[in-house]
């Protein structure tokens, strides 16, 4: 059984509403099953190129209003899975706790205003220009921290939220530096 009215029809067995109407066929599957109207589904299949562009669209949308980078945008929208508004209505609720809870540091928690710098995983003296660090200060050489993130990576879907190597700090690693 379906109710039907002049805005579309909505599926009793999905709980799902079809706004674009019965005249309309946007790209929907449809089941076969005597070619009642309740057994259609609703989704549009989206091309590569079209999820590329839909997230370049949030990603800027959020890094605009909230005035962060980019690589914290797409931080905060992995975390609040993609959802643009549920991302503004939770910084706007409460900045520092939704930073905590992503991992998006104001400012660098180390100082490297040194001529050697010991990385935090090896342990050895390194000059500056040959450390990596992320948005939180802690240094990495560069043999150190191109294996940590090629094991990130590895891991499977966890690579798209790492967090700095130092155990106590869960500062997000930004896209740019993976």
């Amino acid at each position: 059984m379906d109710y039907s009215d002049d805005d579309g029809m909505l599926d009793i067995e999905s709980g799902e509403d079809n706004l674009y109407g019965d005249d309309v066929d946007p790209g929907f599957a449809e089941e076969d099953n005597d070619n009642d109207s309740a057994s259609q589904l609703s989704y549009v299949i989206l091309k590569e190129e079209d999820i590329h562009e839909h997230q370049r669209t949030d990603i800027e949308q959020v890094s605009t209003v909230l005035s962060i980078s980019q690589a914290e945008s797409i931080a905060l929208l992995l975390h609040y899975q993609w959802s643009t508004s549920k991302v503004e209505d939770e910084w706007f609720t409460d900045e520092e706790r939704v930073r905590k809870t992503v991992g998006i540091v104001k400012e660098p928690v180390v100082d490297l205003n040194h001529t050697n710098i010991i990385c935090g995983i090896c342990f050895e003296s390194y000059f500056q220009k040959d450390i990596a660090t992320v948005s939180c200060g802690h240094p990495y050489c560069m043999t150190c921290w191109t294996g940590y993130i090629t094991a990130k990576i590895t891991g499977g879907p966890g690579c798209l939220m790492v967090t700095c190597p130092e155990p106590s700090c869960s500062a997000v690693v930004g896209n740019g530096l993976l």
